[in-house]
């Protein structure tokens, strides 16, 4: 079972835990995931989503 945790895209700020990979927030401890909330992404979904974002703060 992996753990996101160790994962690069996994942030721990001001006391939120979230996957940057999926902008999943972890409401429980990331060790004790039954369900990766990557698991149905792709890469190309991550960079299509980081282009949207990046187009929304340009505009904003």
């Amino acid at each position: 079972m992996l753990d996101c945790s160790l994962c690069d895209y996994y942030s721990q700020e001001k006391g939120k835990r979230v996957c940057l990979f999926s902008d999943h927030l972890f409401v429980k401890n990331p060790s004790d995931m039954k369900y990766y909330p990557c698991r149905d992404m792709s890469y190309q979904d991550y960079l299509s989503k980081q282009e949207k974002k990046e187009n929304i703060e340009i505009v904003a």
